[in-house]
């Protein structure tokens, strides 16, 4: 996650297109995967309560 942040942070910084874009792909991707899990959370939350 630092180093995502120290994407963003330098590609300002250097006002560059490139860095900014692969910030935003990883915030998108990462975004995704949180999501994804949630609904994956909510889905099996029978199975993770009888676990925990």
């Amino acid at each position: 996650m630092m180093f995502v942040g120290f994407l963003g942070c330098y590609g300002a910084i250097q006002e560059s297109q490139c860095l900014l874009g692969t910030f935003f792909t990883c915030l998108v991707i990462l975004f995704a995967c949180e999501v994804a899990a949630g609904i994956w959370g909510f889905v099996n939350k029978d199975q993770i309560a009888k676990d925990v």
